[in-house]
């Protein structure tokens, strides 16, 4: 059995000292003025306004508002529940009722969207004429799929409906600021055109510049008049929050003291804004405001955003189970299971032999009551927390709660010599008239699927798995909270005894830059593969983009979205992905840029043969055509890594990127790439070729 931080944390796990303490750290040298602290005009919501209240009203009659007595415009919009795909009822919501805020859809304009496990908020600003204005905000609060808050700041557009002029340079704005601050150290690092709102309700065309200074070092955001230079506005930006996350567990099995230990990797979020805590447990972010934090461990029941792979141990067999969220992919069943009534459950006969928790099965129970058992034909309709010594036990609990399949439910089932598959089709509670739709997957390889289409999270309900004996398991949840609708998650078996080699992390040095500083408007994704590896994850050692705009994603290889960063968090390493391939991809905005990130190495599980790549012809790589319209179709032999750049035909670099040993075949997209002719140079250990491309329209 493994040596690991066996998380047995009774919830001591987090009785962390979370230190979440947030040291806000200023800059010296103060402002000749704080902040402006606000409208000093009352405005009384405007007919428009009302009215389109009234018609939300009449089809939403829970809803309610608060008005903001600065603007005129909705400021809280509650006690609406609509379902549908995110941005469409977002654009129809703003077409229909957009005259609460004094808005049109073509007057705003998405920033970002940050991602919960439990839901979704969407940022807009408000803009006229393709100008910002600034201060304003719009965001949609989305839970499982359902729209039901909203928060705002906006202007009425008769308000700021006029023409905007900048007469003054950049230069000369910056010339304001020196004045007005009194020092010449100053420096621009961004300037951008915008529309404000000044305390009398009179809206000016501004400059909103980013200044920095030396001797003492600050950061200020300022507000200059873009036709007189007067200074409207600013405050300090250089603001930080940073702490520490650890938490009491014990650190082996056995009599082992209760030990503080820096939890690495966790997620915490300052003012809505997700940072990481590196080895030593610390994090830090250039936001201020709520600290919070949802840790995640095999006995703690906490959500945390990355459903990231977590580890446990078992004393009853060799095998462990990673637990990761995976992409939807509904099978439809249609034998019936005979199961009609409450509390029933019965023995089906698998078309392979599973090997579970060490043990092979050949015959499963089904229960009503949303879980298999391999050595029980319990129906036990009153969930436990996972592991529990408790029957049933060598347990699989896609969703386990008391439920009724003789109210208009079914349990349906399909069988082949790949997989075994048990569907719960609108079955309902028996405590309530919810019905939940759900199946697990039972797989030849021993991987387990569990995927929900639509669950309530309205009683208490346990998912996970269980070993024989209930001394150890997997737990996903054991809570009244549901997954998502349409989502997935899988259980992988990882022998961690070894036989055909132990599982470990190996690190292998990897260098991929972003350029430095990136571009406007850039969009580039790339590729590391590692043969035989069972995930991967790479470690950046530089990472800073613009905050809310500009974003890293990674994607495992089938091109699914498993993270995404921004922001300034410096060093650390990113989510772990299923199989052999990992993706980078830059993509940012119209307008500021930053340093980028560096990665330096990237690691990979699996035993020691994973790896190993045995070619022993000759290298190759080739192009299917020279004539392309978007994406050159490539195929490669390596046996060691080769680097790919793309020139323009006036020598500018377009892309730089590696192909890591293997054979197989891609397509290369060279980004902001115009009809013209590219060169293409593969280079690497024994190969050295190059191509002339054509792209056309």
């Amino acid at each position: 059995m493994r040596r690991i931080l066996f998380l047995f944390v009774f919830l001591f796990f987090f009785l962390f000292s979370f230190s979440l303490n947030a040291l806000i750290q200023e800059p010296s040298l103060k402002l000749p003025f704080n902040k402006s602290p606000g409208k000093t005009i009352e405005v009384p919501p405007s007919e428009k306004a009302i009215i389109a209240f009234k018609q939300l009203k009449s089809n939403y009659p829970d809803a309610e508002v608060i008005w903001n007595t600065q603007t005129g415009t909705a400021k809280i919009l509650k006690g609406i529940a609509i379902e549908g795909d995110e941005e469409e009822v977002i654009q129809k919501f703003i077409k229909e009722y957009g005259d609460l805020f004094g808005v049109s859809p073509d007057e705003i304009k998405r920033l970002g969207v940050s991602r919960r496990p439990t839901g979704a908020h969407y940022f807009y600003s408000e803009e006229f004429n393709g100008l910002p204005v600034a201060g304003t905000k719009i965001v949609f609060n989305f839970t499982k799929g359902v729209l039901n808050y909203i928060s705002a700041k906006t202007y009425e557009k008769e308000l700021i409906k006029k023409d905007y002029r900048f007469q003054l340079t950049k230069e000369e704005a910056l010339r304001s600021v020196i004045n007005f601050m009194g020092r010449k150290n100053l420096f621009v690092k961004e300037y951008k055109r915008r529309i404000y709102v000044d305390e009398n309700l009179s809206p000016r065309a501004v400059y909103e510049l980013s200044i920095w200074g030396k001797k003492p070092y600050g950061e200020w955001l300022f507000y200059v008049d873009a036709m007189n230079g007067e200074v409207l506005d600013g405050w300090p930006t250089m603001r930080t929050t940073s702490g520490y996350v650890k938490g009491m567990v014990f650190p082996s099995v056995g009599s082992d003291p209760l030990s503080e230990v820096p939890m690495a990797n966790e997620y915490v979020w300052v003012n809505g804004y997700a940072t990481t805590t590196n080895s030593s447990g610390y994090y830090t972010s250039s936001y201020t405001g709520a600290v919070e934090s949802y840790l995640r461990g095999p006995y703690v029941n906490a959500q945390n955003e990355d459903y990231s792979e977590a580890y446990y141990s078992t004393s009853s067999s060799s095998m462990d189970y990673s637990l990761s969220q995976v992409s939807y992919s509904w099978i439809n069943t249609s034998t019936s299971t005979g199961i009609t009534g409450d509390d029933q459950s019965k023995a089906f006969t698998l078309p392979f032999s599973f090997n579970f928790y060490g043990t092979t099965y050949n015959s499963v129970y089904v229960c009503s009551n949303g879980f298999l058992s391999f050595t029980s034909s319990s129906t036990s309709y009153r969930p436990a927390d996972i592991p529990n010594t408790g029957t049933p036990n060598a347990l699989i609990a896609p969703f386990w709660r008391d439920m009724r399949p003789d109210a208009s439910g079914t349990i349906t089932y399909a069988s082949t010599s790949s997989y075994f598959v048990v569907t719960w089709n609108n079955v309902k509670n028996y405590s309530n008239s919810s019905r939940q739709t759900f199946q697990v997957i039972l797989y030849s390889n021993g991987e387990i699927v569990f995927q929900y289409k639509t669950v309530s999270n309205d009683v208490t309900t346990s998912i996970g798995i269980e070993n024989q004996d209930g001394s150890d398991g997997v737990k996903y949840a054991y809570s009244s909270s549901a997954p998502s609708d349409y989502s997935a998650i899988k259980f992988t078996p990882v022998d961690s005894t070894g036989g055909g080699g132990s599982y470990v992390w190996t690190e292998v040095t990897y260098n991929i830059s972003s350029p430095h500083y990136y571009e406007n408007n850039y969009d580039n994704t790339w590729t590391i593969t590692h043969n035989g590896a069972l995930k991967m994850k790479v470690h950046f050692s530089n990472f800073n983009t613009e905050s809310g705009y500009d974003f890293v994603y990674i994607y495992d290889g089938n091109n699914i979205q498993q993270a995404r960063y921004d922001g300034n968090l410096g060093a650390f390493w990113s989510t772990e992905v299923d199989g052999s391939v990992i993706k980078v991809r830059l993509q940012t905005d119209y307008s500021v840029t930053r340093y980028g990130f560096d990665i330096d190495r990237y690691a990979w599980y699996g035993s020691g043969k994973a790896g190993i790549v045995d070619l022993t012809g000759r290298q190759s790589f080739e192009v299917a055509t020279t004539l392309i319209k978007s994406e050159i179709p490539y195929s490669y032999r390596l046996k060691s890594n080769a680097e790919i750049t793309v020139f323009n035909i006036a020598g500018r670099l377009m892309l730089h990127t590696t192909l890591t040993p293997g054979e197989g075949s891609g397509l290369l997209r060279i980004p902001h790439a115009r009809p013209g002719v590219y060169f293409v140079r593969v280079k690497g250990k024994g190969l050295d070729k190059s191509f002339k491309i054509v792209k056309i329209k």
